[in-house]
């Protein structure tokens, strides 16, 4: 408990870092006029420093201001600029508020009208469509197993729990694809390919469906394993997660970090990374853009198969975070990453919250938390390209930068 207790102090510590710096940065801009500093200095160096936490020791994007816009008129902005964008317009507003009340009669009239102007400008954008549909809709089932966390690593639990994802998934067949939660089945690929999913695998191709299994997988040549996402049918493949969760998934600072794992017994704790220039996933007749687990938090990682990619998959398993905030926080961030790039998206989970999202962000199909159901809808195959799919976060950043130097040279106190 103690270990546990400072484990969590320390990183909620570490994380309150980059939430402290841009309230410095705004105090040492005291130079500035207030009404800039509220309005543009401390949002752009609020927004930097989400950035520099998305990647720093291999970066934690939760809780990112933009994510509270995704259901408002800012959310437009996602596919222009991501959820960075996203956040930099709602903290100017913000300021601007702020502003409003330090602010004489003349300069309220021009905050007034920037504010209005800004959430006009958003309305505007919101009725842009940036991808269209290259393809007929096709119907799509998601396996939520729900399978307790504490008998999921069993070993006299497995074949149950293979019963149960093969049963249901039979039950679906006339899908055109089928997607299994991440880790569905705790056992390497290899040591149940010319079996069970020998098996599996013909009654798919027989019935013209893929199925997308998240579960272990191993690399022979180089003795590595890697979290995975294999896909079964038509279009043989295999997803190696490429952003890894430190202790989770694996230990980083070694060998100074070793001791922790011998306390925590973490299943699974010392995964690889896959690597960035992977070949693409293929299921019901189209290339996708997979992500396992919290990779769904980066958006610029599912830029490397965009624009190719016709809709996104994520498979994870939050039944860590059991009936807390997280899942529907981290379904928040999966659904910004929909709205990003102008595509579907197929998120499959161990007990919820699995969803079928549309391109817009908004949801097709719902699954109730802690529930063993299959979740079946349609999605429709896009194409094109949102303005975030061609740039990423790098106009953000480069114009917060830019903000930030600009108040760090200016001596003007007008």
């Amino acid at each position: 408990m103690f270990v546990s207790l400072l484990m969590n102090a320390l990183f909620a510590s570490a994380v309150a870092v980059f939430s402290g710096i841009p309230g410095i940065a705004a105090a040492f801009s005291s130079h500035i006029n207030p009404l800039l500093r509220l309005t543009l200095v401390f949002p752009a160096s609020w927004i930097f420093f989400e950035w520099v936490r998305n990647w720093m020791l291999t970066g934690f994007s939760w809780l990112q201001i933009g994510y509270s816009q995704i259901d408002t008129l800012l959310g437009s902005i996602a596919p222009i600029g991501g959820v960075f964008g996203v956040g930099l317009i709602a903290s100017v507003m913000a300021g601007l508020i702020c502003a409003f009340v330090l602010a004489n009669n003349r300069q309220r009239i021009g905050l007034v009208i920037i504010f209005a102007g800004l959430w006009g400008i958003s309305a505007c954008l919101g009725l842009l469509r940036w991808t269209y549909a290259i393809g007929e809709p096709f119907q799509a089932t998601l396996i939520q197993g729900n399978i307790a966390q504490e008998f999921k690593w069993a070993s006299d639990s497995r074949e149950k729990t293979l019963e149960i994802y093969a049963d249901m998934t039979r039950q679906h067949w006339d899908s055109k694809i089928v997607v299994w939660p991440e880790t569905a089945v705790p056992v390497y690929y290899h040591k149940l390919k010319d079996t069970f999913f020998a098996e599996l695998e013909a009654e798919a191709i027989a019935t013209n469906t893929d199925v997308l299994v998240g579960l272990p997988v191993m690399d022979f040549s180089t003795d590595r394993y890697y979290n995975g996402l294999v896909s079964i049918g038509g279009h043989h493949g295999v997803y190696r997660k490429r952003h890894l969760v430190p202790f989770g998934e694996f230990l980083p600072f070694q060998p100074v970090s070793g001791f922790i794992n011998d306390i925590f017994k973490f299943p699974m704790a010392n995964f690889s990374a896959g690597q960035d220039d992977q070949a693409i996933l293929h299921a019901a007749g189209y290339p996708l853009a997979a992500s396992i687990c919290y990779e769904d938090v980066f958006g610029q990682e599912f830029l490397t198969y965009l624009p190719q990619a016709r809709y996104l998959v994520n498979v994870t398993n939050d039944a860590w975070f059991a009936d807390s905030l997280a899942p529907h926080q981290h379904m928040q961030m999966a659904r910004m990453r929909a709205l990003e790039t102008g595509r579907y998206m197929l998120r499959a989970t161990n007990n919820g919250i699995s969803a079928i999202i549309s391109a817009t962000g908004g949801f097709i199909k719902v699954a109730p938390q802690f529930e063993r159901i299959a979740l079946t809808g349609m999605i429709v195959p896009m194409s094109g390209s949102t303005p975030y799919i061609r740039f990423g976060d790098v106009p953000i950043v480069i114009v917060c930068a830019l903000i930030l130097i600009g108040a760090s040279r200016s001596r003007s106190t007008v």
